[in-house]
C-alpha cells in the first residue's frame, strides 16, 4: 500500500486541528476576563444601590398613604361636625325667628 506515508500527514493536520480548538476553547485573554469582571461587579453594585433606594422609596410610599388615610378620616370627622354645627344653627335660628 504506497499510501502509508501519507496517514502521518493527515495525522499531523488532525492533531494541527485539535491544537487550534483548545486555543479557541481558552477564551478571551485574561485581561479581557479582567474587564468583564469589573464590569459585572459594577452592574452589581448599581442593582444594589437600585434596590436599596426602591426600598426606601416603598418605605415612603406606604408613609404618605397612612398619613393620607389619616388626614381622610380627619377630614371626615370635620364635616360631620360642620354639618351637625349647621343644624344646630338653623334649629336655633328658627326658634329666634318664628315665622
Amino acid at each position: 500500500m504506497g499510501f502509508r506515508h501519507l496517514l502521518s500527514e493527515i495525522k499531523r493536520k488532525g492533531t494541527d486541528h485539535h491544537h487550534l480548538n483548545d486555543e479557541q476553547t481558552l477564551g478571551p485573554p485574561n485581561s479581557e476576563i479582567n474587564k468583564m469582571k469589573k464590569s459585572a461587579n459594577l452592574l452589581n453594585e448599581e442593582l444594589t444601590s437600585v434596590k436599596n433606594q426602591q426600598g426606601e422609596l416603598e418605605k415612603l410610599g406606604k408613609m404618605i398613604y397612612t398619613q393620607n388615610t389619616q388626614l381622610l378620616n380627619e377630614n371626615k370627622v370635620l364635616w360631620e361636625e360642620l354639618n351637625k354645627n349647621k343644624l344646630i344653627i338653623f334649629d336655633n335660628s328658627e326658634k329666634l325667628n318664628p315665622k
